[in-house]
């Protein structure tokens, strides 16, 4: 399941510019080919940050809304290749920074521990869990 598709990012950018950018050979329609290769590259960048924390890729029906939205700038940037707006550049800049967070864990999708990948690590520190106790260090 893509994280993001053409009615996505038609309601999120106007169907005119979804037209205007993958419309490569001009003859009116998006090109569902240039579209599929932009979320494909978008999503596989998005994979690739948080398969350290989640298990990627998300089935179809619990993809993150934050996940939507940084694929949907990310395919748009990608489409624009080299006349990005200023815009979409900082709307980039800013999905990469929100992956490494993600992936840093220094942001978090709150999708609960079922999402977790395998390994990923995960803090369970109580009390119970010391190290040293006054019953241990007693003697010391």
């Amino acid at each position: 399941m893509a994280y993001t598709t053409e009615q996505d990012l038609t309601e999120r950018f106007g169907a005119a510019e979804v037209l205007a950018l993958t419309d490569r050979d001009g003859n009116g329609t998006v090109d569902a080919e240039v579209l599929g290769k932009a979320i494909n590259d978008a999503q596989a960048l998005v994979d690739g940050y948080l398969a350290t924390r989640y298990a990627v890729p998300f089935s179809a029906d619990l993809v993150p809304a934050l996940v939507k939205s940084i694929t949907a700038d990310l395919v748009r940037y990608r489409l624009m290749e080299n006349r990005a707006t200023e815009e979409a550049e900082k709307r980039n800049q800013q999905a990469i920074a929100t992956l490494r967070d993600l992936a840093s864990g220094k942001a978090s999708l709150n999708t609960g521990p079922s999402e977790s990948a395998p390994g990923a690590p995960v803090s369970k520190k109580g009390a119970s869990d010391r190290l040293f106790t006054l019953n241990s260090m007693k003697g010391f």
